[in-house]
């Protein structure tokens, strides 16, 4: 289980792959002719592991579509199902990134999916954004819809009434400030934008929601902080709760009843059967629930726990039921429901991997819902009394590869939050080799001559069934 940040350690993209170089034909009278680009003869083979998962930082269905998902890996594309997860087709593959922070759907008309780039949970191994994407017939092909240099993106909205009128909350750069970042709107589908909410060039858009039945009426999380390899730095006076009240073209901010500054990271939420009803998790001294019976005008503090948004900076994350506005569902280490409006909580992720980052609920049906967190994608049609993993999605994030020196040769590999493996380089598409280490294991390797040996951290393992006796720990 991750539990603290990592060094910066190399990232593989998304499979433990290897190159292999193919022979040039000889040509005319026996002399070999060489490319000029020798790396066109090399391609790669998936290796595994082949039931995997890894980090999904957005989710997103269909109302009354129990057979269509889509899943935004953090840094492996975006992935879409119309079999209910029994299979995935990757339909990102071919644009310039594969770290997804957002993926929303036009609420008048499905087929119209918009994608923000650049995951929105700055750990010190994101992936860099490259603007917001529109596909106007349900992921066959995508158009570049610009907002390029805007870093991490965390949430996009679209007006039901009006799909083209879409706005979109940017982190911004997670290694420096710059300008571009906070909310921007577009009410030509994309052609133009207007950032309609800035702050300062170190504050960033955390969280964006348009009020069910109301398109006029939106809040915002800002967020100020600050990034280092080693450490970052969270909070500051531009973080804050903001409302408009006039589709997203001038914003306020709101205090009454809120903590003081400085504050850190904020999600917002609100409730489809009382629009006036919203929840905000502030990371704060003062507390971490609030919420506002008024439409934001005054606040008042739900709960001091801090099991709701455990880590703020990598999961900060609140959904209302559709239904229920005191049934309101947390995103953070464990998936947990609260039926009394925040005060008290119960973990509904029984068997499900930890590290919450997405969730969806089909305000058609609540009791079907789709997550993502650091283990892959889950889905429950039960209301959480049990969850199906989608184990299918090649999409785990290798921090380093090693080889030992036997025939066929050994390969290792530490993965995000998902243990490391080793396994055969010629076994293709079986088990894709065993565990070695639990949690974020940045750096196993095989011992170079060692028969089965291993190393991952500071302690040796052994594969399964190896009779070779390894050196005390």
């Amino acid at each position: 289980m991750r539990r603290m940040a990592l060094p910066q350690a190399g990232l593989s993209s998304i499979l433990l792959s290897v190159a292999l170089a193919l022979p040039v034909a000889a040509q005319g009278s026996g002399r070999a002719t060489h490319p000029a680009d020798s790396l066109n003869n090399l391609k790669f083979r998936n290796l595994g592991p082949s039931v995997a998962g890894g980090r999904v930082a957005a989710v997103a269905g269909v109302p009354g579509d129990r057979s269509l998902y889509y899943a935004g890996p953090a840094a492996g594309g975006v992935w879409k199902t119309i079999d209910g997860g029994d299979s995935w087709e990757a339909v990102f593959k071919d644009q310039p990134t594969a770290s997804i922070g957002a993926i929303a759907l036009a609420p008048s008309n499905p087929n119209v999916v918009w994608v923000g780039t650049g995951e929105g949970n700055p750990r010190n191994d994101v992936v860099d954004g490259r603007g917001v994407f529109m596909s106007p017939d349900a992921a066959k092909t995508w158009q570049f819809m610009g907002l390029r240099d805007v870093g991490q993106i965390t949430r996009i909205v679209i007006d039901p009434t009006n799909p083209d009128v879409v706005l979109v909350a940017a982190l911004g750069h997670v290694w420096g400030p710059n300008a571009e970042r906070g909310v921007f709107r577009t009410a030509d589908g994309g052609k133009t934008w207007q950032k309609v909410l800035f702050v300062n060039d170190t504050t960033g858009a955390t969280d964006l929601i348009m009020v069910p039945g109301n398109p006029r009426l939106l809040f915002a999380g800002m967020w100020q902080f600050v990034r280092y390899p080693w450490e970052l730095v969270s909070g500051g006076a531009g973080s804050g709760i903001y409302r408009s009240k006039d589709g997203g073209l001038t914003w306020e901010r709101l205090g009454e009843g809120l903590p003081p500054s400085p504050l850190g990271r904020i999600a917002v939420a609100a409730a489809a059967t009382n629009p006036s009803h919203v929840y905000a998790l502030v990371e704060t001294k003062q507390g971490t629930l609030w919420d506002s019976k008024d439409q934001g005008d005054h606040w008042t503090k739900v709960s001091d726990f801090h099991g709701l948004s455990a880590r703020p900076f990598y999961f900060s994350l609140l959904h209302v039921s559709p239904v229920d506005d005191r049934k309101v569902f947390f995103s953070s280490y464990l998936l947990l429901r609260s039926d009394d409006g925040g005060k008290t909580t119960t973990p509904i992720d029984r068997g499900v991997h930890v590290d919450h980052h997405a969730l969806w609920i089909d305000p058609q049906n609540p009791d079907r819902m789709i997550q993502g967190n650091d283990g892959g994608v889950y889905v429950t049609e039960n209301g959480a009394k049990s969850w199906r993993f989608l184990n299918n999605l090649p999409i785990g994030q290798f921090y380093m590869v090693a080889a030992d020196n036997n025939t066929p040769y050994m390969l290792c590999g530490g993965l995000q939050d998902n243990n490391a493996w080793c396994g055969p380089s010629s076994s293709v598409g079986g088990g894709g080799g065993g565990g070695v280490g639990p949690g974020d294991r940045a750096g196993p390797a095989p011992e170079p001559q060692g028969r089965h040996r291993r190393r991952a951290g500071q302690d040796f393992r052994r594969v399964p069934g190896d009779p070779v006796p390894l050196p005390p720990a």
